[in-house]
């Protein structure tokens, strides 16, 4: 199996289109790092007085509240956004760190996947959805399947190629990312940490940046394991490499009209959509859905569902599929 896998990523290492995918990704990040440099100085110490400035002012609304014999439940959530950003403010003036610093490599890195994921879905759409195809129609899938593996260990070291792919596209942008924002932008901003208010501990956390970042790849997975799903099975099923490609992609691209579109609706039957349920991003930090139909548990289990009906008709169709006219 381990020899499998490595022939496949071998195959995939001499694909033009990943050098071509890593110097339009490399290209960009120049281009996206320049313009932060130039939309956003460095304020020097402002930020401190900012934040001081802010807490004066929260402070003198919460001691108002405080003496409130009964707050209505507006005043009890904006109390508690106050409680929240004062905790901020405080930490902010103690310790010197601009934790709400935007024009700096930090934030970058902090939003990394909401800015460049498109590389990575486009870049495992690719790979997943020629991986199977082209075997099939450059008739090279006969030399696999004479070979001592049977057609399951083919099918699973092709799609864990996949997902290695996947994982390393996302450690190859961090990287990038990090040295040329560190040339263009900074390095100083990676050493302050990343400050999240906890809604269920109702307190800050505070999270070493590339922590975070691997928190932000884990919620994000599912969603970029079942578009790759998809192109896979397309790949193995249709046997045609434009249209899987073209298929997860129009998912990937419309998900969040289609959010919006159902969001409105607020339908019950909604809660089996996919696109409503692969991003994990929402349960960070003791969130919750705007709709409270939807929960973590729930989630996984329909990303899950359709993961295994995804790939489940993938490896049904390779283990029926007819190989001798090819």
């Amino acid at each position: 199996m381990i020899k499998l896998i490595k022939n496949e990523l071998t195959k995939i290492t001499k694909k033009k289109s990943l050098y071509i995918m890593i110097i339009l990704l490399i290209v960009f990040i120049i281009i996206n790092n320049i313009l932060y440099a130039r939309s956003y100085s460095n304020d020097g110490d402002q930020y401190i007085q900012d934040a001081q400035s802010e807490y004066d002012s929260l402070l003198e609304y919460k001691e108002y509240l405080d003496e409130l014999d009964k707050m209505s439940k507006e005043e009890e959530e904006y109390y508690n956004i106050i409680v929240k950003q004062m905790e901020k403010d405080l930490y902010i003036i103690e310790n010197e760190q601009n934790v709400n610093a935007v024009g700096n490599n930090r934030f970058v890195l902090r939003t990394i996947f909401a800015q460049y994921d498109i590389f990575i879905i486009i870049y495992i759409i690719m790979i997943a959805g020629t991986i199977m195809s082209e075997e099939f129609n450059k008739g090279t899938i006969k030399l696999l399947l004479i070979k001592p593996y049977s057609r399951t260990q083919i099918f699973v070291a092709k799609f864990i190629a996949c997902v290695i792919v996947l994982i390393a596209s996302a450690i190859i942008l961090v990287l990038l990312q990090t040295i040329i924002g560190g040339i263009i932008l900074d390095f100083n901003s990676l050493s302050v940490p990343i400050v999240e208010y906890n809604k269920a501990t109702q307190d800050l956390q505070f999270i070493n940046l590339f922590a975070y970042i691997g928190l932000d790849f884990l919620a994000r997975l599912p969603m970029y394991l079942i578009v790759l799903a998809i192109s896979f099975a397309c790949s193995t099923i249709i046997l045609n490499s434009a249209t899987s490609i073209v298929i997860p992609i129009m998912i990937y691209l419309f998900s969040s009209t289609i959010e919006g579109f159902l969001n409105g609706i607020n339908a019950s039957w909604m809660r089996f959509i996919i696109t409503l349920n692969w991003n994990f991003e929402t349960y960070l930090f003791g969130g919750k859905p705007e709709i409270s139909a939807f929960t973590f548990g729930f989630s996984a289990f329909i990303c899950i569902l359709y993961f295994a009906v995804i790939i489940g008709s993938a490896y049904y169709n390779f283990k029926k599929k007819d190989i001798k006219n090819i």
